[in-house]
C-alpha cells in the first residue's frame, strides 16, 4: 500500500495577535479547509502570537521578520535593511523546508499596512529562490500603495504561480504593476465558509455591523430607523474585539429598546447569524460577503477610499454596487430614504441575490482546484472564477451620484498624499546628502589629524636627532 504524500505547506495569513478579527480568520480558516478536503496537508501559520482561540484548525507557527509599521519614506529605508536580510530568518527555513507557499486572502496589500506589505514580499521574494511554488489567493491591493510598494510588488508577483484578485479594480492594479503575473479574477474566499449553529440571538433580526467609534451616535441613529421600520429587533455585531465596544457605544446611545450589542463570533457561527438576519447593514467587508452569499439583502457603508475600493469589488460580483454608502451622510435622510427603500424591496433584492449567486458554490471550488494544482506545481489553465451580475439599483436615491462626489474627495486627499510622499521623499534625500557631507567633513577631519599626528612623529624624530646633527 503506497502511502498517501503530504504537501508541507507555508499560510501567510493576517492572524494571531491582540486583536482577533473576524474576516481574516475566516479566510485562513477556509484556505485550511479547502486545502485539507484535497489531501494531506501539514500547515506553517506565520504569526508572532499563537493562533486564535477561535481557529477550527491545528496547525505550526513562525514568526514573521519584524517589519516597522510606520507609514513613511524612512521607514521604507528601514524595511529595505530587513527584507535584505530574510534570507536568515525563521520564515526563510520554514519555506525553504516546505512544498508550497500559500498567501491567504485580505486586504493588507495596501499603503495603510506597510509592514503586511513587507511581510508578503518577503516570503514570495523567499520561495522564487527558492524554487518553492507560491500562490496568492482572494487579496484586494491597493488601492493606495506607495512607489516603494509598487516596485516591490513588480518584483515578486511575476514569481507567484497564481495572483487570485477578489475585485476587478486589483486584478487591474496587478495588471498595470506586473503585466506578466498570473492574475486571475475571483470571489472572496470567505464565501466557503462553513455555517455553524448559533445561539443567544433573536430568531429574526436586522444586523448591523461597524467600526467607527467616532461615529456612534450616527450610527444609532440608523439603527433606531432600522428598527422602527423593520418591526425587528437591531442586533449591533462586533467583527473585531476592538468593534465589541464599538457596538457597545451604538447600543447605549440608541433609543429604541430593541437596539441591542451583539457577541463575538467565529466566522461560522457568523455565517449563521446571517441567514438569519432580516437586513444586514454593515460598514465591514466580510458581513457584506456573508449576506451576499447567503441571499440576504444589505446595505454597505464606506469610511474612505479603501473601504469603498473592497466594498465595490465585493458587491459588484453580485450586481449590488450602488446600495453602498459614503460614512459621511450616514445621518442624512439619502441614507434613511436608502434603508427604507432595502426593507420594502426586500422580496426583489433576496430573489435577485439568489439568482446572481447561484454559481457561486461552484465558483469558489473550480477555484480553489486551480489552487491546489499551482501549489503542487502543475501546470495551470488560468481562467476567471466568476462573471459578472446584471446590476440591481435603487430608485429613491442616486447613491452613485454620492458615490462619485465621495471618489473626488478620495482622490483629491490621495493627490495630497502623493504630494506629501514626494516632498518626504525630497526631505529624506536631502537628509542623506547631508548626512554624506557630514560624514565626508568627518572623514577630512580625521585625515587631517592622521597628518598632524605623523607631522608631530616626524617633529619628534627631528628633535632627538639633532644633537647628534650639532656635535658632527
Amino acid at each position: 500500500m503506497v502511502a498517501e504524500s503530504v504537501l508541507d505547506l507555508v499560510l501567510v495569513a493576517d492572524v494571531g495577535g491582540s486583536n482577533y478579527h473576524l474576516g481574516d480568520e475566516a479566510l485562513a480558516q477556509v484556505a485550511v479547509e479547502q486545502l485539507q478536503k484535497r489531501g494531506t496537508v501539514r500547515f506553517t501559520v506565520v504569526t508572532a502570537d499563537g493562533l486564535s482561540p477561535f481557529a477550527g484548525y491545528s496547525a505550526g507557527t513562525v514568526a514573521p521578520p519584524r517589519f516597522d509599521p510606520t507609514v513613511g519614506s524612512a521607514a521604507d529605508a528601514g524595511r529595505d535593511v530587513v527584507l535584505a536580510g530574510v534570507g536568515h530568518t525563521a520564515l526563510a527555513a520554514a519555506i525553504r523546508g516546505a512544498d508550497a507557499l500559500l498567501v491567504a486572502g485580505g486586504g493588507n496589500v495596501c499603503a495603510s499596512w506597510p509592514h503586511m506589505v513587507a511581510v508578503r514580499v518577503a516570503a514570495l521574494r523567499i520561495a522564487r529562490d527558492a524554487g518553492v511554488p507560491a500562490v496568492l489567493t482572494g487579496q484586494s491591493v491597493g488601492p493606495a500603495l506607495t512607489r516603494r510598494q509598487q516596485s516591490l510588488l513588480a518584483e515578486v508577483l511575476p514569481g507567484a504561480a497564481l495572483v487570485g484578485c477578489r475585485d476587478e479594480a486589483s486584478l487591474a492594479l496587478v495588471g498595470r504593476l506586473a503585466p506578466s503575473a498570473h492574475a486571475v479574477l475571483q470571489l472572496d474566499d470567505a464565501v466557503a465558509t462553513i455555517e455553524l449553529p448559533t445561539t443567544g440571538l433573536p430568531a429574526r433580526f436586522v444586523m448591523l455591523t461597524t467600526h467607527d467609534l467616532a461615529r456612534a451616535v450616527d450610527t444609532a441613529v440608523v439603527a433606531d430607523r432600522l428598527a422602527v421600520a423593520s418591526g425587528f429587533p437591531v442586533v449591533v455585531m462586533p467583527n473585531t474585539d476592538a468593534d465589541v465596544a464599538v457596538a457597545a457605544a451604538v447600543a447605549a446611545a440608541a433609543t429604541h429598546p430593541g437596539v441591542l450589542a451583539g457577541p463575538l463570533l467565529s466566522p461560522g457561527q457568523f455565517l449563521g447569524a446571517v441567514r438569519r438576519a432580516h437586513l444586514v447593514v454593515s460598514s465591514r467587508f466580510h458581513p457584506i460577503v456573508f449576506a451576499l452569499a447567503a441571499g440576504v439583502p444589505c446595505v454597505a457603508i464606506s469610511s474612505d477610499a479603501y473601504t469603498a475600493a473592497k466594498l465595490d469589488g465585493a458587491l459588484a460580483h453580485a450586481g449590488m454596487s450602488a446600495w453602498r454608502l459614503p460614512s459621511a451622510v450616514l445621518a442624512s435622510r439619502a441614507a434613511g430614504e436608502l434603508i427604507d427603500e432595502a426593507l420594502r424591496r426586500r422580496s426583489e433584492l433576496a430573489d435577485h441575490l439568489a439568482g446572481v449567486t447561484a454559481a457561486w458554490p461552484d465558483s469558489s471550488q473550480h477555484h480553489w482546484a486551480d489552487v491546489w494544482t499551482a501549489l503542487n506545481g502543475q501546470p495551470l489553465d488560468l481562467r476567471p472564477c466568476v462573471v459578472g451580475a446584471t446590476g440591481l439599483s435603487p430608485t429613491a436615491v442616486d447613491v452613485l451620484a454620492l458615490q462619485r462626489l465621495e471618489a473626488e474627495g478620495h482622490s483629491r486627499l490621495a493627490l495630497a498624499e502623493d504630494r506629501a510622499d514626494t516632498a518626504e521623499e525630497y526631505a529624506q534625500s536631502l537628509r542623506e546628502a547631508r548626512d554624506v557631507d557630514l560624514q565626508e567633513l568627518a572623514n577630512a577631519r580625521e585625515y587631517a589629524l592622521s597628518l598632524r599626528q605623523v607631522l608631530d612623529a616626524r617633529d619628534l624624530e627631528i628633535a632627538a636627532l639633532r644633537p647628534a646633527l650639532d656635535t658632527c
